[in-house]
Order: C-alpha cells, then structure tokens, then sequence
C-alpha cells in the first residue's frame, strides 16, 4: 500500500492567463479566468501552494496577481486575453474578441529550468495556439516522476470571428507524452468515444472524460471504467459552474502526486468539485 506523501508538490503551469466578463443568469461580474488561473486559485485556497504560470498577460492582468508567480516578468502590452462567458438557463456562450493578445511564451532558460524542477506540470492552454512542437519541446525538460496533466480544452475550440466553438484536437498524437489528459464531455462530441480510441492508440496516457453529474470516466488501454460522484447535484444547487472542470483536474493531479490511485484521485475530485460549486464562500468571485 502506498503512503500519500504530505510534501508540497513544486507546480508549473504552461498555459494562458485572460480576463473573463461574465454574465451567469442575468448577473454580470469580471476577474481573472482561465484554466490555469483556475488551477492556480484551487492549489493556494486549498493546499497553500504556490503556482508558477507561464503566459502572456497585459498591464490589465497585474492587479489579479496574487498567490502565484508569472514567469513573464514584464506585461506585454495593455490587453490581457479576455473571455466573454454568458451563461442562461445552464447554457453557455463563449466570445474570445483579442486571441491575439496572448501568444505562446517563448521558453528561456529559467523557465525551462523550473519547468525541470516540477512535481507537477500542466499543459492548459485556453485558446488554440500551442503548437505541438511547443508542448513536446516543454514536456521534454520533465524530470523522471514528474505528473504531467493535459488540459487541452483550449485546443478544443475553433474561434470564428470571436465567438469560440467546439472544434476537435487536430493532431491526437499529443496526448501521448502525458500520463494524463482530461477532457469534458462538452468540450467534445462523443468524448467518451474519442477518449476510448485515443487510449488504445496512447497505451501510457490515462485518458478521464469528466461528464457534470454523471461523474467521470476513467479510460486506459481501451478499457472503461465509470466513477459516479456519489452525490449528483441538482442545477439549482450549483452556485457558479466556471472553472470546475478546472479544479477538478488539480484535485485529480494533486492526489496523484500525493500516491492515490486514478480512481481515488477521481473520487476525491468529485468531493471536492462538489463541495466548491455548492458553496459561495469558495466562489472567486
């Protein structure tokens, strides 16, 4: 039996920081967004962890730093990325109006460096602009045991104009250098499906296709396995979705440093999931 370990994990983030301007039922708010950001908030709330992010961000983006580093010393710029989510009967709309305000970070060497320091590294990118040379060349300064996450909802959308949609993973053969990948069953059309075919292919990646109150599924070698979440909510129960999918997969990455097993790792992000959609003192709002 494994013993959860109880040090605190060094957690390097490559992925976009934005702004999000929300309107969830009627009620409009801004702060920061984003899955890394996200991820970022969960660790520090939750385990006092402090996160390196490396992204792009503008003069805009400085009075949401707090609780983690940004590796980009200096902002580029005025305009940080920002995300327009309007969400109306549990439905949501998503607008990206300036996706070239946030370009992928050219690595130096204290960024590789730290990124070959992590326990924990994640790869989030929040619009379609990480090409897979960039990813490889970033997972490729990994040390031996490192969690390496992927987060690839951004590479999931297609923005037409600035209105973001569901698109597909052009190139799938970038699963394959992490040990995890975690997708949504909304990011994607028969995710479940795609998930299966991908873990035949990418026999190393655990592959986990969240599905809101039908848990997850868990898929390896081709095989499936369901993990509910053993108190389903109700929509009138969940005070704000945004970011959950986000913080369930630092749930998930943290209980797989600590030496869980996937489907406990799962588990415990269902509580936790749960436990900060149901209550508004968790909401950064």
């Amino acid at each position: 039996m494994t013993t959860p370990r109880k040090v605190s994990p060094l957690v390097v983030i490559l992925g976009h920081v934005c702004i999000d301007e929300n309107t969830i039922e009627g009620r409009f708010y801004r702060s920061w967004g984003s899955p890394a950001m996200y991820v970022a908030a969960y660790y520090a709330r939750e385990y006092g962890v402090k996160t390196h992010i490396i992204s792009e961000y503008g003069a805009d983006f400085t009075e949401y730093i707090r609780d983690f580093t940004l590796m980009a010393i200096e902002p580029k710029g005025d305009d940080t990325l920002i995300y327009n989510n309007n969400i109306e009967n549990g439905h949501r709309t998503q607008f990206c109006p300036n996706p070239e305000d946030s370009l992928p970070v050219q690595l130096d060497e204290a960024m590789t460096k730290l990124i070959a320091c992590a326990d924990i590294f994640i790869v989030a990118p929040d619009i379609p602009n990480y090409s897979d040379v960039y990813m490889r060349e970033a997972i490729s300064y990994t040390k031996r045991g490192c969690k390496k996450i992927l987060m690839p909802q951004g590479l999931l959308r297609e923005i037409d104009g600035t209105l973001v949609s569901r698109g597909v993973l052009k190139n799938p053969d970038i699963v394959g250098p992490f040990d995890v990948t975690i997708i949504s069953d909304e990011d994607i059309d028969s995710a479940v499906e795609t998930a299966k075919l991908w873990s035949e292919k990418y026999t190393n990646t655990a592959i986990i296709v969240t599905r809101a109150k039908n848990g997850a599924a868990l898929l390896k070698n081709g095989n499936t396995i369901n993990i509910p979440t053993e108190h389903p909510l109700n929509d009138s129960e969940i005070i704000n979705p945004v970011g959950a999918g986000d913080m369930f997969s630092a749930e998930v990455a943290m209980k797989l440093f600590e030496g869980l097993s996937m489907e406990k790792s799962i588990q415990s992000a269902h509580v936790s999931t749960a436990r900060i959609l149901t209550s508004r003192s968790q909401q950064n709002l």
